[in-house]
């Protein structure tokens, strides 16, 4: 450790280490109120033994746990700095996003480069919050009332060495519950914290998969991305990632997550998703692709009602196909409306008169979908 920095005992908790360890595998070999023992077969044939020291009072505390640190850094292979922040974030999601760049050296980077990777990690977690909260191609400024309270709560840790590597701190594990070990927590409802890493790395992942598609079978753009909006991915998901390797010549983006040692993994594949530079493009294309499916906001819908569908006669929303000119082509979009709204649909479809309604457009799924539609007017139909 480097001789300036804080001991361990200002940030290190020795119960949350033992999470930690019980989480990655580590057995309890002994244990009392001074300190613990643990064992890990690791790859050889001899297991490995990790001492943890349990009591502050003896004046080598501080010394005890900087060997732990090492040795578990040594056993994982991993850096000081990547361990350390393991242990002390045992409760949290960690999301590490690291640009390497000829322009990056170990630890520094133009500032203006450093400005756009911490605004495109702050864009991809508003993306994935977003899309925790519902899937969709493109997301406008006003975001729901969970997004903002998350956004709120993240936070940033130092940056790691390794090119450059910042750190998104997201607690999983309310204060009160913190000291449950990882099998009893898998009990409890999965909290938001972990519904938006869970889709993010599935978003990630999905964005990967499209743009290699579209790179080695020369798919379509549009179709292939538009397929993987139910994952997570959206326009402003694509843009983050780009936004951080912006006009950066063979830059790459790596991006993983380290799940909190006190609640299981909620996903079994790979957590750590690298965008190639070749890649980088591709997403550009993926963001006009995406903002062409909204929503689009004050969108006027202009056509007949060829549809109509209610379900239960005493339900109070009733769905609705209108069939004709929204946002410069012809659609058939679906629009849901309250009774009284319906009973007028359905003598315009009965005397096919045409209509017209205000709302947000957006593309769900195979369907566009007017939401917040305002009132439905029939018009008069005009004369053969």
């Amino acid at each position: 450790m480097s001789p300036d920095r804080e001991p361990l005992s200002e940030y290190l908790d020795p119960q949350m280490i033992e999470v930690y360890l019980m989480a990655h595998g580590w057995d309890v070999r002994t244990r009392n109120d001074k300190f613990s023992i643990w064992t890990h077969a690791g790859d050889g044939a001899e297991r490995v033994h990790l001492f943890v020291p349990l009591s502050r009072r003896p004046a080598d505390f501080d010394d005890r746990l900087e060997e732990l640190v090492v040795q578990l850094a040594s056993f994982e292979h991993r850096d000081l700095e990547v361990v350390t922040t393991n242990l002390r974030y045992a409760t949290a999601d960690l999301v590490r996003v690291r640009l390497v760049s000829p322009r990056v050296g170990a630890g520094e980077l133009p500032i203006e480069d450093g400005r756009k990777l911490f605004e495109g990690t702050r864009d991809m977690m508003w993306a994935a919050a977003c899309a925790a909260v519902q899937p969709r191609a493109n997301y406008g400024p006003r975001a729901p009332a969970p997004v903002k309270d998350y956004l709120d709560g993240v936070r940033l840790g130092q940056t790691e060495r390794g090119s450059y590597v910042v750190t998104v701190i997201s607690d999983v594990t309310p204060p009160e519950q913190q000291a449950l070990l990882p099998e009893e927590a898998a009990h409890l409802d999965v909290p938001f914290e972990r519904r938006v890493t869970t889709k993010l790395v599935e978003a990630l992942d999905a964005t990967r998969s499209a743009a290699a598609r579209v790179l080695t079978e020369q798919a379509d753009v549009a179709s292939t991305f538009e397929e993987t909006i139910d994952r997570g991915v959206s326009a402003n998901l694509c843009g983050a990632i780009t936004e951080i390797a912006e006009e950066q010549v063979a830059a790459q983006v790596q991006i993983s997550v380290n799940w909190a040692a006190s609640r299981p993994p909620t996903l079994d594949r790979p957590s750590t998703v690298m965008f190639e530079s070749n890649t980088l493009p591709v997403l550009e294309e993926a963001v006009n692709a995406l903002r062409q499916l909204g929503p689009f906001e004050d969108e006027l819908i202009e056509g007949f009602v060829i549809r109509l569908n209610r379900g239960k006669e005493e339900e109070a929303i009733g769905s609705i196909v209108i069939e004709g000119t929204a946002h410069g082509a012809r659609r058939n979009v679906h629009v849901q409306l309250p009774d009284e709204q319906y009973h007028l649909a359905i003598r315009a479809h009965d005397e096919r008169q045409p209509v017209r309604v205000r709302g947000t457009l957006a593309k769900r799924g195979r369907n566009w979908v007017l939401s917040d539609p305002g009132q439905l007017r029939l018009e008069e139909a005009e004369s053969g």
